[in-house]
């Protein structure tokens, strides 16, 4: 797997994490 694409994909992966954590927390109130 080539570096550049792996990164592409950890970078993606982060986006995501971040965007369910930040819904669930705002939907949670904390």
């Amino acid at each position: 797997m080539h570096k550049q694409l792996n990164t592409e994909f950890y970078i993606q992966y982060i986006h995501t994490v971040t965007y369910f954590f930040g819904r669930y927390f705002k939907k949670n109130g904390v």
